[in-house]
């Protein structure tokens, strides 16, 4: 029913092949009990009777079926009476050292016989066989594996519904895939052991394989390998896709897959569909293909439906793994919708291949769709350094650099803000700044649009831990200050920096073999190459990966890698290595198994190696983070014919593949040493000694005035002064000065004055005030706390009701102070009082007297109505008199009196008698 060819390089030319064939179980067509490969090449003679053969055994056999697991037991592998369709999987595999390296191998595989049930192609079910070619070489690249498939190739769909494939191919080695639709192959019966086209019915052709509606709207992409169609009707078809893989423009190995398409009349149950990627940022897309400029983020969403509203849909996708550091989210059964975020960097330069797979729930027969999308990351803008220092309130001139991914590039560049620039339009203005700033280059060249950023930060701090302390006069209290460098706020960034070493600097040696009884590497030798100098070929390109955790277990602290050193044990070179360059590059490679890009210059000379240490002191400082690992990469171009012997170096064996080395000579055609592509992955990794500068600043304190400081040289001096002062703290680095102050304010215990004593009248209040020094932060207390509005408060309310001696008590962190007052209470003497009623009716002759019996004079009187004054009044009428008595403590009795008179006398005669 299918099959496919794949290989893997294991080192060398040691090749691991594996076939996986396909077998319907709706025919009684048998597996082959091994997987015969027949390996040649041409150009070196394996050919004709001299043809390598392999029997790969059988390592593996599944069943796959598109049916539910609780119908498994219908299947056809299980009786090929029952009613569901499924398949057999067939897993061979076995290796094989090729004896040579050469241009065009081909391998080779075929069996008999192809399904008779074909309905696209002229089958006979005796002679037709399936064949499959793959092709490699090994002359212009070492150790290359081929595309693999992730997707099985044995769709069962529906009739007269749209239908997505795709073969889901990668490559492990990153190279460049090229898809195409091509003649399913047999075996040519006059010229063995060739390939011949498996002939197709009228109609039907390589590239329009199905029998479709509309008729030829078969659609296949050849970036992505994505097939599309709505077949017509029940049909079974062949067809076979080939993926090319190409490097730098060169192909280098190709492998194809023959595959089976079964189409079943089941009108019941719909197909999940995918639509057309939505609210794409950060990029461009173009049915399944995808394009971003590097250092952009990569926004789009996805969504798959099936018509079949109650199915619920699952969904596999393999985003996080093609898209490194890609964030993915998924959300709803029915629709699905796949959201994507991919913030993209210069290390992910090149095609990255994504798979869905949408399968719903319906039962017995589920549904499978698959759509593989393509996602090409172009060159884009980078700055650097990306962090500089600079002196705050300093005039600072600061030198900024855009470069574009291999080269200056052709496009314009415009940064912003343009403040202090010399020109925003340049890629390498001059900053003149006295601040902090932000600085973003947006890159364009008509295709590709990308930005950076240069962050202009102070190279640190002065952070005070004890703003403004208070002292007791007499007492002593630490000023607790620290700077922080622009970088402790975090792991600094991994790059290249202008910074200068500012703090400590040690040699730190990673790599345990030390002295000539240490074996050497000799890039000769194909099971120890990994020396940086292979002075017997033109150019050369070594990696090498440490761990975080073995960096900081050898003592390189997070900082700044200045220099590095090698160890020459043994020196076979007479010429020099023209164009030695080194670049290095932080990652979150835990092993390393091809050349990556991304990584920074920091040295390029002309060098003469000697025996013992070579030393490389760096052309810019690279900052490592202190988390991840770290890839050096050395490279050189000698001109054509320009060599000589090999180098060997001290090496440290690691538990994993370290290193990828490869050499080659351009004259030959071969690459450029820093451009070559692909290498083999080794784990002898060389001894190297890096010059660490840490992150620790020398730092000069000092304070001023110096009086009442323990040291005023330190960040933290006690300080004890007399009366309150404000210090300013100057901290000096060695390119920056940097101030801040400090008040220390003196407190003593509260000193209170002399509280006057009060004297108020009965029934009356009065405010009791408080005056003092160094009472501003004090508490109160006052005892006795009765007939107080607040004896917390520092001037309550008293309205005492007899004369009360009060303590208020003054407290704050220096101590205390305690001060009396007394409230005297008056009452007004009492009066004694005449009242002299009128003598007779209408006499007006009335009056009052009265008189205080004791008490503090002067007094006063006031009598209403009349506004009268004095003692007593007289001449009175008849009524009611009001009377406000003050005496000399200003206390008073208010009261009212009243006069009456008499009655109207009458005269009643009752006899008159005669005299």
């Amino acid at each position: 029913m299918g099959a496919d060819l794949s290989y893997r390089c294991l080192g060398g030319n040691l090749y691991e092949f594996t076939l996986v064939f396909y077998r319907s179980c709706e025919t009684n067509t048998a597996p082959p009990l091994s997987g015969d490969l027949q390996i040649s090449s041409a150009s070196c003679g394996f050919n004709g009777n001299n043809v390598l053969n392999l029997a790969l055994p059988l390592v593996n056999f599944t069943e796959i079926a598109p049916i539910c697991p609780t119908d498994m037991a219908l299947s056809q592998c299980a009786d090929p009476a029952n009613p569901y369709p499924s398949v057999e999987q067939y897993t061979y595999q076995g290796q094989f050292l090729l004896p040579a390296n050469c241009r065009d191998w081909e391998i080779a595989w075929f069996t008999c016989c192809r399904n008779a049930n074909i309905t696209n192609a002229v089958i006979s079910p005796v002679f037709t066989e399936m064949r499959l070619v793959a092709t490699l070489n090994n002359l212009d690249v070492s150790c290359n594996s081929s595309p693999t498939f992730t997707n099985v190739p044995t769709p069962f769909i529906n009739a007269n519904q749209p239908y997505w494939y795709n073969n889901g191919a990668t490559d492990p080695d990153g190279d460049s895939l090229v898809f195409e639709m091509v003649n399913p192959l047999e075996n040519d019966l006059f010229f063995p052991p060739g390939s011949a086209p498996v002939p197709f019915q009228p109609g039907f052709s390589a590239t329009n394989p199905v029998a479709t509606a509309p008729p030829n709207s078969f659609s296949f992409d050849s970036v992505s390998g994505q097939m599309y169609f709505v077949p017509d009707g029940p049909q079974w078809d062949i067809m076979t896709v080939q993926v090319k893989e190409y490097r730098n423009g060169m192909l280098i190995g190709s492998t194809m897959r023959d595959l089976q398409i079964v189409v079943h009349d089941n009108p019941l149950n719909q197909q999940p569909v995918f639509l057309p990627p939505a609210n794409v940022t950060g990029g461009s897309n173009k049915d399944f293909s995808f394009s971003v400029c590097a250092g952009n983020t990569l926004s789009f969403d996805i969504q798959i439906e099936d018509p079949n509203l109650s199915d619920v849909l699952s969904l596999t996708e393999t985003i996080s793994a093609a898209l490194p550091g890609a964030t993915v989210g998924l959300s709803g059964q029915n629709p699905v919708v796949v959201s994507v975020s991919w913030p993209t960097t210069m290390a992910d330069l090149g095609r990255h291949f994504f798979l869905l797979t949408a399968e719903d729930n319906s039962c017995p027969l589920f549904s499978r769709q698959s759509a593989g999308y393509v996602v090409n990351v172009h060159r884009g803008v980078v700055a650097t350094p990306p962090r500089i220092t600079i002196c705050p309130g300093s005039n600072n001139s600061v030198q900024l650099l855009a470069q574009v991914e291999g080269g200056t590039g052709n496009g314009s560049f415009s940064w912003s803000p343009a403040t202090g620039l010399s020109n925003p339009n340049i890629p390498n203005p001059v900053a003149n700044v006295t601040d902090t700033i932000t600085y973003t280059v947006v890159y364009d060249d008509g295709g590709c649009q990308s930005t950076a950023q240069v962050q202009l930060v102070a190279e640190g701090e002065i952070q005070v831990l004890t703003p403004d302390p208070e002292v007791c006069l007499g007492d002593s209290v630490q000023i607790e200050t620290t700077f922080v460098p622009a970088l402790a706020g975090g792991p600094p960034a991994c790059g290249t920096t202008n910074s200068p070493c500012q703090g400590s600097s040690t040699e730190v040696l990673v790599g345990t073999g030390s002295g000539s009884t240490e074996p050497a590497v000799n890039p000769a030798q194909v099971a120890g190459a990994g020396s940086p100098f292979p002075g017997f070929r033109e150019d050369a390109r070594t990696q090498v990966l440490f761990r975080a955790n073995e960096l900081t277990a050898a003592g390189l602290q997070a900082g700044l890698i200045t220099a590095l050193s090698l160890e020459v044990s043994a020196k076979f070179s007479a010429t020099p290595y023209n164009n030695f360059t080194i670049k290095m590059g932080c990652t979150n490679l835990n092993t390393l198994v091809a050349f990556q890009t991304g990584l920074e210059v920091v040295y390029t000379n002309t060098v003469n190696t000697t025996p013992g240490t070579n030393l490389f002191t760096f052309d810019v400082p690279y900052q490592w983070d202190g988390t991840s690992n770290l890839l050096v990469e050395f490279c050189y171009n000698n001109p054509d014919g320009l060599v000589s012997g090999n180098d060997h170096v001290f090496f440290t064996p690691t538990a994993y593949n370290s290193v990828v080395f490869n050499a080659n000579d351009e004259s030959a055609g071969g690459e450029p040493g820093c451009d070559i592509s692909s290498g083999a992955a080794f784990s002898q990794r060389p001894n190297m000694r890096f010059s660490n500068c840490s992150l620790d600043l020398p730092l000069a304190y000092s304070w001023s005035p110096v009086q009442g400081l323990s040291d005023p040289f330190v960040s933290n001096p006690m300080a004890s002064p007399a009366l309150t002062t404000t210090y300013t703290l100057t901290v000096t680095t060695p390119s920056c000065s940097f101030t801040d102050t400090v008040r220390v304010r003196v407190n003593q215990a509260p000193q209170l004055g002399n509280l006057a004593d009060v004297a108020i009248c009965e029934g009356d209040s009065a405010q009791l005030m408080v005056n003092g020094n160094f009472i501003s932060d004090a508490t109160f207390s006052w005892s006795p706390p009765a007939a107080l509005s607040d004896a917390t408060a520092q001037n309550p309310t008293a309205f005492p009701g007899m004369t009360t001696n009060y303590l208020v008590t003054a407290t704050n962190a220096c101590g205390s102070d305690v001060q009396g007052v007394r409230v005297v209470v008056n009452q007004p003497p009492p009066l004694l009082i005449d009242v002299n009623d009128l003598s007779c009716n209408g006499a007006d002759d009335g009056s009052i007297a009265v008189s205080p019996s004791g008490g503090q004079g002067p007094f006063s009187y006031n009598w209403q109505p009349g506004n009268l004054n004095g003692p007593s009044i007289s001449g009175l009428r008849p009524g009611s008199y009001q009377l406000l008595f003050t005496d000399g403590n200003s206390c008073t009795i208010d009261t009212s009196l009243v006069v009456t008179e008499p009655p109207v006398l009458s005269l009643s005669i009752d006899t008159i008698a005669n005299v």
